[in-house]
């Protein structure tokens, strides 16, 4: 899951980024395994809405794996953002992505 909410022009921060694990696995709704993170530094959103924009501007992402590998490597830099943030064990790690 991931979210790029943008504030309007003026106001004293440019956005947020919400990001974490969160999905309809057994996971999320069963087991509560589920980490998110809302990040407010400006760079870190200035990052994810450029990603994003680079992506959308992409329409054949879909069939273009070298593009979905790049996103997949962007998503799991993420998670070990997150890990760290939240300063998981590698045992806590293990159960997140084995969910």
């Amino acid at each position: 899951m991931h979210y790029i909410i943008s504030f309007p022009e003026g106001h004293i921060d440019a956005g947020r980024i919400i990001t974490g694990s969160s999905n309809f696995t057994q996971a999320g709704l069963v087991d509560n395994l589920e980490f998110n993170v809302e990040l407010k530094n400006r760079a870190d959103y200035e990052f994810a809405k450029t990603k994003f924009e680079e992506l959308w501007k992409d329409a054949d992402y879909l069939q273009n794996l070298a593009k979905q590998a790049q996103v997949h490597d962007y998503e799991k830099q993420i998670d070990q953002l997150v890990y760290q943030l939240y300063g998981l064990t590698e045992e806590e790690i293990k159960i997140v992505e084995n969910s």
